[in-house]
């Protein structure tokens, strides 16, 4: 029966591919379907490979329990499976039934583990670098005797079909490797488990021809499918990939490639497990070496705080300029498409300045702790980048930020410098590969980069991707941000912003992609960033930008410490490793399968969680007050999305100009997904409120107003839901809603019709301006207190007119009369900062 083993294995290893959402967001329904049917056929394989119990001491239970309580979903889910089997052969020790189903249950879940540590390992070295070259040649060659006309230059293959010649990269996830990998070490897995020692080389050397084999005919027949359908999805969509392999999980069906139940080697796994000394000592040394190893690759060691001194490079660049004000009388794209916000406010928390025009020199730099090198338009001289090396040696922070598709020929200027630190920046763009719109990358609570500490989600304005220079480098990179679910799409010098017109393309990368890194070199410090567009002025204080800004600025303002850490303990781990395989090179394969497997897990456990919480940056502490506005999104229904693309002329419910022309005087604008959050700020607005407003909420507001806080309340009659009344009526006043008559000509005759037009209108409080019918359209409160500074409330009736589609976008050159509307929001905050 053991030939369903492969079965089970196949399905096992096709889970992930809907659970982890590489290509497509996850789909638990069927990744747990096909997880089921995996333990399914792995029990029946195993059925009869233990006619006793299975050796389930609840000394094993308690690693695998914390591993699978420990660990994120999906990566626990073996660590879930294991501790299943292992209670259930604990419990029905002497029930034959109970005993045979754990054995394949534990198995499931064994397989489970070593598959999802495979698949860690693969998205890190995927996203270092998606394209195999050297399999373009034999996979031509193979299509050609197939009957496909194809050719190979310079690594890529090209594919003639009747209508066009496509250019196609052999890459990983296109020849399947994200199952073909956890099915393949599974496979090993299985030839360790029950093969006999002197038949696992010809074991081995069978299923690694057969993996090779169908790896290079299951590709050529990709490319059949495609010449014929031209649907991109056959080289990523997760079901396609799946089926793909069906037919290989059939094949070893056939072969008796494992032993017979009852062969001259019994059952992998029978009676009670006693654990000698040797053994214990060897779990310690494992445990030593997966700690060491664990240390070395995820822990960035702290190093001591620089005075934060910054040096921002416009020299070499003529994009998102720094230094120009963003202020009242100065619009258009280019008003808002640049870093002085962005700068503006890193000034609160460092010394800030900018190089407007001077070449980089030690001198230059001498008073600097950390270079940013954004956008450049123009190269980097020899003697600059030797320059900035030394600077970063010396123990200097570098920030580089390029962007999508080598645009302006930013990624080809920054080049000559990031590869000194061993990274490179491809000239692609990255988009969701199922929408084609923009991608977003969400944090691992668990396992993240210092940067990241307090960014949970990430909203990319289209990136492009890096990869590390050599295998060398490779060890060196620590990665901040590996996107998931993207198209990698090469760029092209046909179209003016070197995007292409299709989101993907035959020579495409699909799945992970790099985009952001850092690198420790000498006592210094390096991150490479790949999406400009993100700190622009216009977008700078929304998603999460400002905190991943002032992460990347704490990790770049610190020295580098014990640069020699790592290498010690890989070294020490190498030892480690070397002992433990002495001592456990006598055991049977349940005894070392046991050990290695419980003390792999226990470590997991317990040091993700360790090495996440020292995973932290200091926090800078504020070295200017900053005036802030919280924009509630608790009560308000209105969007300050301004994502390019997303953000519309027409988009009624969009207040995301209305947002960033606070900072045209000055201010900071936050989203406040809390009303507590937005009464942490100076000012808080709401608008258009919806949501009740409980108890609790209006003691807030009052207890902020009689503070001297400042409110701003804009509603509007667009608003037939509004709970507005239920924040002003405790605060002494109130809208209500009033007819005014409007005369229109009716129709083409010349008959006049007035019709009643409801509108708002505000009770109580200070009129401060007033409708042509002598209504209340805008109204002030003051609440006096004793610390001089009375608290303030403005309420307007009129909220629409700041909507997009009154205002335009933040890019937009306004007319005369959203130049008036502006002024109106200008006096709107102006009275409310107005002593």
């Amino acid at each position: 029966m053991r030939r369903w083993l492969w079965l089970g294995v196949f399905f096992l290893s096709a889970s992930w591919l809907f659970l982890l959402g590489e290509f497509v967001p996850a789909d638990w329904l069927v990744g747990g379907g096909l997880l089921g049917l995996g333990v399914v056929f792995t029990v029946i394989g195993a059925w009869r490979s233990s006619p006793y119990s299975v050796p389930a001491q609840l000394l094993l239970v308690v690693p695998v329990g914390f591993a699978a309580a420990i660990i994120t979903v999906p990566y626990n889910l073996g660590a879930v499976v294991l501790a299943v089997g292992l209670l259930v052969a604990e419990l029905g020790r002497r029930q034959r039934l109970l005993s045979r189903a754990a054995c394949g249950v534990c198995l499931a879940g064994s397989l489970l583990l070593l598959q999802a540590g495979v698949l860690v390992l693969y998205a890190v070295w995927v996203s270092h670098g998606h394209r195999v070259d050297l399999l373009s040649p034999v996979v031509s060659g193979g299509a050609n005797l197939l009957g496909l006309s194809t050719a190979t230059l310079n690594g890529v293959m090209y594919l003639q079909t009747s209508t066009q010649v496509y250019a196609v990269t052999v890459t990983l996830e296109k020849i399947g490797a994200s199952l073909l990998l956890p099915f393949l070490a599974s496979a090993l897995f299985l030839l360790f488990l029950f093969l006999p020692r002197r038949r696992l080389p010809s074991g081995l050397l069978v299923v690694l021809l057969a993996f090779g084999s169908y790896l290079v005919l299951r590709f050529i027949a990709v490319l059949a499918w495609f010449s014929v359908t031209a649907q991109l999805e056959v080289f990523w969509d997760p079901g396609l990939v799946a089926l793909s392999f069906l037919p290989l999980a059939l094949v070893f069906t056939r072969f008796p490639l494992l032993p017979h139940e009852h062969g001259e080697h019994g059952p992998p796994v029978q009676g009670r497990l006693v654990i000698p000394r040797r053994s214990i000592l060897a779990a310690a040394l494992v445990i030593l070496c997966a700690a060491c190893v664990l240390t070395a690759g995820l822990y960035a060691v702290p190093g001591p705080l620089k005075p934060g001194r910054v040096l921002i490079d416009e020299a070499h660049s003529d994009w998102e300029d720094s230094i120009q004000a963003l202020n009242r009388t100065w619009y258009g794209t280019l008003s808002t498409y640049n870093y002085y916000s962005w700068a503006q406010w890193l000034a609160a928390y460092y010394e800030v300045r900018q190089n407007p025009d001077a070449t980089l020199t030690p001198e230059l730099l001498s008073g600097t702790d950390i270079l940013v090198l954004k956008c450049p338009t123009s190269p980097y001289t020899d003697a600059e980048v030797d320059t900035i090396v030394a600077f970063v040696q010396g123990g200097g922070g570098l920030l580089l930020i390029g962007d999508h598709t080598d645009v302006f020929g930013m990624n080809t200027f920054l080049n000559p410098v990031a590869e000194r630190f061993g990274l490179h920046y491809n000239t692609d763009a990255t988009y969701d590969l199922e929408t084609g719109g923009l991608s977003a990358y969400t944090t691992n609570p668990l396992l993240h980069h210092p940067v990241m500490a307090h960014v949970p989600r990430f909203q990319f304005m289209t990136s492009c991707t890096l990869e590390p220079t050599s295998l060398l480098s490779a060890l060196q990179t620590e990665d901040i941000m590996i996107g998931t679910g993207l198209s990698c799409e090469p760029g092209t010098y046909a179209t003016e912003n070197f995007f292409r017109e299709s989101s993907a393309s035959t020579d495409s990368a699909f799945g992970y992609g790099l985009q952001a890194a850092a690198v420790r070199y000498g006592a210094g410090r390096v991150i490479a960033f790949t999406d400009s567009t993100v700190f622009s002025s216009f977008s700078v204080f929304t998603d999460g930008y400002t905190a991943f800004s002032l992460g990347v600025f704490s990790y770049l303002n610190q020295t580098t410490i014990l640069p020699w850490l790592p290498l010690l303990l890989y070294g020490l781990a190498g030892v480690a490793a070397a002992f433990a395989v002495l001592l456990l090179r006598w055991e049977s394969k349940l005894m070392v399968l046991a050990v290695v497997g419980g003390a792999l897990l226990l470590t997991l456990a317990v040091m993700l969680p360790t090495l996440s919480a020292l995973n932290t940056t200091p926090t800078p502490m504020v070295r200017h007050p900053l005036r802030t506005v919280g924009f509630d999104q608790q009560h308000s229904t209105v969007d300050y999305n301004v994502l390019p693309g997303i953000l519309s002329d027409q988009e009624e419910s969009g207040y995301g100009t209305f947002y960033v022309w606070t900072q045209r005087l000055g201010l900071v604008p936050m989203m406040a997904p809390h009303l507590s959050d937005a009464l942490s700020a100076n000012v808080s607005v709401v608008i258009n409120p919806s949501v009740p407003f409980s108890a609790e909420d209006q003691s807030l507001i009052s207890g902020f107003l009689q503070r001297g806080g400042r409110l701003l309340v804009l509603d509007s009659i667009r608003n037939p839901h509004s709970t507005a009344n239920e924040l002003l009526g405790p605060l002494g006043i109130w809208i209500s809603t009033t007819s005014v008559n409007v005369t229109a000509a009716a129709g083409n005759t010349s008959a006049a019709v007035t019709t009643a037009v409801p509108m708002l209108t505000i009770e109580g409080g200070t009129p401060l301006r007033m409708d042509g019918q002598g209504n209340t359209v805008l109204s002030l409160v003051t609440f006096e207190n004793s610390t001089g500074w009375p608290g303030r409330m403005l309420v307007m009736v009129d909220s629409f007119q700041f909507s997009t589609a009154q205002m335009g976008s933040p890019l937009t050159e306004p007319t005369a009369q959203q130049r008036q509307i502006y002024d109106t929001e200008y006096f709107l905050f102006d009275t409310l900062f107005s002593d």
